[in-house]
């Protein structure tokens, strides 16, 4: 069991959320991301307790690859991030995992987003708002109006969305949400409202690809396995996604409760909210405020002890 440090991105649609709510302590002055379970070369979350703080969690992985819980020589399978959206996103889609890895050398990108907080009137586009031939869709991307055939979806605190790879998407301006995806960067965007980088350069598109992958046809963002709340000793907890990629759990601490890591996975404890200690015989007494997380390792236990919302984030089923 160990505290996680996490890598921080900085795209131009970021704000300072994650600092003033989340007690991210980052240099740059946006922070759009944090990326607190992360393997990926792109953005790798750092151990920050114990004896083997400071080493990055891919490093500690490679040599103690049966503490994840999988095969030897898997790629971990898991990324999961804050997200700060203070103004919208790009309109765009993601491979899955053959075209990913015929593409790119790693996994498809299948996520699921939980809504933290939103402001008033905030929105997500998450797939069509009807069935579109491939040559709509690619005039659409060409005459800038991919907007007109998305679905838009209000949003609340505390819903929770699935997105598939294929679907094509964008997160509204107004939105901190955590993300849990697979393990992978591959982003093909397709609108980006004519914004340029620091340079002052169109961001790119990917046009080709988008029209290879995208889903354009209308479908579901239900969370496969979503159950009901339940009350357990020491609080409640639901689980709100359970998929071949990842699991999702909540738990609302008010107490004291028992964590047990499975044998074959990992357990990453996130705290959306509130604070709360915990202990095991390995590492003592780690505490958690919000905004930080914990690694449970296969096989581990931890007494959490607090009240706290929590996120916990493990392999698929």
């Amino acid at each position: 069991m160990f505290l996680l440090q996490p890598a921080y991105k900085d795209y131009l649609w970021g704000g300072s959320r994650l600092r003033t709510e989340y007690g991210k302590n980052s240099p740059n002055t946006i922070i759009a991301e944090s990326w607190e379970l992360s393997v990926h070369p792109d953005g790798r979350s750092v151990i920050a307790s114990g004896a083997d703080a400071g080493r990055t969690l891919a490093d500690y992985l490679a040599e103690h690859p049966k503490a994840a819980g999988g095969a030897k020589g898997e790629q971990f399978p898991v990324l999961a991030k804050l997200i700060d959206a203070q103004r919208p996103l790009s309109v765009q889609v993601h491979p899955e995992d053959d075209y990913a890895y015929r593409k790119a050398g790693e996994r498809g990108k299948t996520e699921l987003w939980h809504i933290l907080e939103a402001e008033p009137d905030a929105y997500l586009y998450l797939g069509v708002n009807r069935t579109v031939s491939k040559e709509e869709f690619a005039d659409r991307i060409a005459d800038n109006t991919v907007e007109e055939i998305l679905k838009k979806v209000p949003v609340l605190p505390g819903e929770s969305y699935y997105v598939p790879a294929g679907t094509l998407h964008a997160i509204g301006k107004g939105i901190v949400l955590f993300e849990v995806q697979e393990t992978s960067n591959q982003t093909y965007r397709v609108y980006d409202y004519g914004r340029r980088d620091a340079n002052g350069n169109l961001r790119p598109l990917h046009i080709a690809d988008a029209l290879a992958v995208a889903r354009l046809s209308p479908s579901s963002a239900v969370p496969p396995g979503h159950s009901a709340w339940k009350t357990v000793a020491g609080g409640t907890e639901r689980t709100i996604v359970q998929c071949p990629f990842f699991t999702l759990c909540e738990i609302q601490l008010a107490g004291t409760m028992e964590i047990d890591a499975p044998c074959d996975s990992f357990v990453h404890i996130l705290a959306a909210a509130g604070n709360m200690r915990a202990e095991n015989m390995e590492e003592g007494s780690l505490s958690l405020e919000k905004g930080s997380g914990l690694l449970l390792l296969a096989g581990e236990k931890a007494c959490l002890t607090g009240n706290a919302r929590l996120l916990l984030t493990s392999r698929g089923k």
